[in-house]
């Protein structure tokens, strides 16, 4: 836990020294189209939640413990 603690640590930090113009400069990542740096840390946001669901539903389905634990 100390790792997941370190990473929490250093990633709210960078998240609280963006201003509004840091998150509204646009990010070219072929081959997407041009995205606000907000954008961005929203599409983050939300494939981590949506992979994190898949992974607890592969643990319960191995494990017979059943997806939703």
């Amino acid at each position: 836990m100390g790792y997941y603690e370190a990473v929490k640590v250093a990633a709210k930090k960078y998240f609280e020294s963006l201003s509004a113009s840091d998150l509204e400069r646009q990010l070219e990542i072929p081959p997407r189209l041009p995205m606000s740096v907000g954008t961005f840390l929203g599409i983050v946001v939300f494939d981590n939640c949506v992979h994190g669901g898949q992974i607890a539903y592969l643990r319960g389905y191995f494990k017979g413990m059943g997806w939703f634990l």
